[in-house]
């Protein structure tokens, strides 16, 4: 049975609940709306994977939690982010930047860090609200690891034009002045090269970047190539005492609608 976080039913005017998977059939639901999103609808590329036909897992997902948003009407999940917490990931076998990052640079702070990826939700479900339920899923967990560092890779694509734009824009703006890492040979893009760019650029970059950056986010690394997704990405920390309003204020709106009442779920709730 899944870890129900919280039971949003009498807050959103939606038959959701969010939670975490732990049976074999919620993870194959998780692995599968994956595939359905980044693959069968938005083309990404699919490198395989044990799971079976259909599915988007990799040998990650054994020691990370899989936050789901659930359909309780229509018994679906419809929305997923999966999270891999420092310990977790010191324990086993790294975090799943590892693939693209040499991440020793981060080691003195790898307890500290929580990764968040693959976050989506079906597409006739997909709105700001059911992904902010989802990232104050990862806000959760933050608080249950005990966590100061949130990170994770923005994936887009790009000509080669628009990926020196970002490139430069983040080095010269928004580039974490304690934490860098480079990527492995393999990811690396040989062609980045500096281009002019100001402050009023940030307008120009991919919506995902341009929203972590409102969050508080700053870029850890130069965009690299990911081949298994055929995409670049770039990696991006936040440190927790440091996010904006932008981040705040959206947790302290979905605590004041459960803490008025309109939740009757709590951590380990029964469905």
């Amino acid at each position: 049975m899944a870890r129900w976080l919280l039971d949003l039913r009498s807050v959103c005017g939606h038959p959701w609940r969010l939670g975490l998977a732990t049976e074999p059939h919620e993870l194959d639901a998780v692995f599968k709306l994956r595939y359905d999103v980044f693959v069968a609808e938005q083309g990404y590329n699919y490198v395989g994977t044990d799971r079976g036909p259909g599915r988007d897992a990799d040998q990650f997902d054994a020691w990370c939690d899989q936050l789901f948003l659930f359909d309780d009407d229509r018994q679906r999940v419809v929305g997923t982010y999966r999270a891999i917490s420092g310990p977790s990931a010191v324990a086993n076998g790294g975090f799943y930047a590892s693939d693209e990052f040499d991440l020793a640079p981060l080691k003195p702070i790898a307890h500290e860090i929580l990764q968040g990826g693959r976050a989506c939700v079906a597409a006739e479900y997909r709105s700001t609200l059911a992904f902010q339920y989802l990232s104050y899923g990862m806000e959760l967990l933050l608080r249950e690891y005990g966590c100061k560092y949130l990170l994770g890779a923005d994936s887009f694509r790009a000509d080669a034009d628009e990926l020196n734009r970002i490139y430069s824009y983040l080095l010269r703006h928004r580039m974490d002045p304690e934490w860098a890492v480079e990527p492995w040979p393999l990811n690396r893009v040989g062609s980045l090269r500096e281009v002019p760019v100001s402050p009023a650029d940030e307008r120009t970059l991919p919506e995902i970047v341009r929203m972590d950056l409102r969050l508080g986010f700053l870029a850890c690394s130069p965009p690299v190539w990911d081949p298994g997704f055929g995409c670049y990405d770039v990696l991006m920390l936040g440190r927790r005492d440091r996010l904006t309003r932008a981040y705040t204020g959206v947790v302290q709106r979905l605590e004041r609608l459960i803490a008025s009442g309109r939740s009757n779920a709590a951590s380990g709730a029964e469905p």
